[in-house]
């Protein structure tokens, strides 16, 4: 079958999780720069999510299916630095359908 339908978390349920360091920072950009610079590594002191949104996941490789995530965008501060902008991901997937790359 070439398509199919699942269940999706609510987004309450996957800012629970994300608040709890359970989403996946992938992009950490300081303020003034950009995001295809050299990156430096940073602590971050607090995030403030700005938007939240349904999107679907997708890489370099090619992707056998499409998989909802949600995507959590803000800013950051640090200490000692101006901080910057920030994106986490969380699959949107209920977990009984997700599998890891190792199974």
């Amino acid at each position: 079958q070439s398509n199919a339908t699942y269940p999706i978390i609510s987004v309450a349920d996957a800012w629970n999780l994300v608040s709890n360091n359970k989403g996946v920072i992938v992009n950490v950009t300081p303020a003034g720069k950009s995001f295809v610079e050299t990156y430096t590594p940073v602590r971050i002191e607090e995030i403030f999510i700005n938007e939240i949104y349904l999107a679907y996941y997708d890489n370099s490789s090619p992707q056998d299916y499409l998989q909802p995530i949600y995507v959590f965008e803000g800013t950051y501060n640090t200490v000692g630095t101006k901080g910057g902008e920030v994106t986490i991901y969380y699959p949107a997937v209920t977990p009984e359908y997700i599998r890891s790359v190792n199974e």
